[in-house]
């Protein structure tokens, strides 16, 4: 039975869960003047909050296993940490193919969330195209994934975890 509250992760998979309805209200709504921007700060929203719940996840199974986790822990590290305890933590090994598969929806994930907090915001745009030589050179940022891939990527989380969760539970 797992020795800790799993609330961290739950919360957050809920947060994401009300950006995600906010992007489908505003993708609705024609009348929202504001629309893009709205769209735009959910979908960022929305991210983060898959990030953390999986962060949280990693914690969680950290926790289980008695290992010291911190915020900037990343997957390989609480495997590197068990290691170092002579514990194979299998239960992350799922996680841990799918952030290395570039096409999986974790890589996506993850992929976003660095797009999203880079610090060079030309890094991640793209000109537009021009229709008229005079024309003023338009730098727009690339947008993130539509409202239908971020709710995969939830739903996917939501259900890697609940299936390690029952593995953690029979421990």
């Amino acid at each position: 039975m797992t020795k800790h509250a799993q609330g961290k992760a739950n919360q957050q998979l809920y947060f994401a869960k009300l950006h995600l309805q906010a992007m489908e209200d505003a993708e609705q709504n024609d009348n929202l003047l504001n629309k893009k921007a709205v769209l735009a700060a959910n979908r960022e929203a929305a991210i983060f909050q898959l990030v953390s719940a999986y962060k949280g996840f990693l914690w969680e199974v950290a926790q289980t296993y008695d290992l010291e986790f911190l915020e900037t822990d990343q997957l390989l590290d609480v495997k590197n940490k068990a290691r170092a305890k002579g514990v194979e933590v299998s239960e992350l090994n799922r996680f841990e193919t799918l952030e290395s598969n570039k096409k999986s929806w974790l890589s996506e994930l993850l992929f976003a969330w660095d797009q999203i907090k880079s610090f060079d915001p030309i890094a991640n745009a793209v000109v537009a195209p021009s229709s008229n030589l005079n024309s003023i050179e338009i730098i727009r940022k690339n947008e993130f994934e539509a409202l239908d891939v971020l709710q995969l990527w939830r739903q996917k989380l939501y259900e890697e975890v609940a299936s390690i969760r029952e593995l953690l539970g029979e421990w």
